[in-house]
């Protein structure tokens, strides 16, 4: 699916943050210490910001069996889809998902975790306030990802040394992903271990970019938008759960199809 491709680019930049995180075990007290990539097993992962990077963010987590995966956000509408969507996605797993508002996240981390705190919090949102506060959040050597970008002047944070010191917590961040990890995100998607159709939200062609990017940055949309440079010109449209078969339709009705018997909605703006 071309639309899979596409995506792989953004899902590589999820991937390169999270095997960002390290987590240290040992055996015993005379043991060596033993290093693992990536979000803790069984442990507790916290989203903050349910947005298109955020919802990848939390499907992808699936990967590393986490207890429970919390996404975090002001948006009732954004937190329904979590609900209504990835939610099944683990039903038949050991992970719980909870999609809870800002505010009353603090008390359900404290009862998900026994008062322990988040093992892992990946903030994809660009708040500065959230950047400081979470550091409070994390457990015990707990992982605190910087994925949200902050504006230039704005940027710099209050560390709390004593928690990185005496409770072992780490700060960590990324710019993208390798083509290792646009290697991985294409083998996820091949293996079904994520969906990329579920965080598309537009198609058309490639002559729809201005609009594309108006749409984006007046925020009337809430996904990803594919632009397919090898077709005629085609108005933005809305999609829901793209596939391979849905974007073959697609494709090919565009030769001798109305719009209307595509099965989308053309997008506004």
């Amino acid at each position: 699916m071309d639309a899979a491709g596409a995506l792989s680019e953004p899902l590589s930049c999820v991937i390169s943050a999270q095997s960002r995180h390290v987590h240290l075990s040992q055996e015993a007290p005379t043991a060596p210490r033993q290093a693992t990539l990536g979000l803790k097993p069984g442990g507790v992962t916290m989203i903050i910001g349910a947005g298109p990077m955020g919802r990848m963010h939390a499907e992808a987590a699936f990967r590393f069996a986490p207890q429970h995966v919390i996404v975090v956000d002001i948006s009732n509408e954004r937190l329904h889809w979590v609900e209504q969507v990835l939610m099944p996605r683990v039903a038949a797993t050991s992970t719980q998902v909870h999609a809870v508002l800002t505010g009353p996240h603090l008390p359900l981390l404290r009862e998900l975790s026994s008062g322990r705190g988040a093992d892992d919090i990946i903030l994809s949102v660009g708040s500065r306030a959230a950047q400081n506060e979470s550091q409070a959040w994390l457990a015990q050597a707990g992982v605190l990802n910087l994925f949200g970008e902050l504006k230039r002047g704005e940027h710099m944070l209050e560390l709390d040394s004593l928690r990185v010191h005496y409770d072992e917590v780490r700060i960590v961040g990324s710019s993208g992903g390798a083509p290792a990890d646009v290697a991985e995100a294409l083998r996820m998607v091949a293996e079904a271990e994520f969906d990329p159709g579920l965080h598309l939200a537009m198609v058309g062609s490639l002559d729809q970019l201005p609009k594309a990017l108006r749409l984006v940055e007046q925020q009337e949309t809430d996904g990803k938008i594919v632009l397919y440079p090898h077709i005629q010109t085609t108005e933005l449209f809305v999609t829901k759960n793209w596939g391979m078969a849905e974007e073959q339709d697609f494709l090919t009705c565009l030769r001798d199809c109305a719009p209307s018997a595509r099965g989308i909605t053309p997008a506004r703006g």
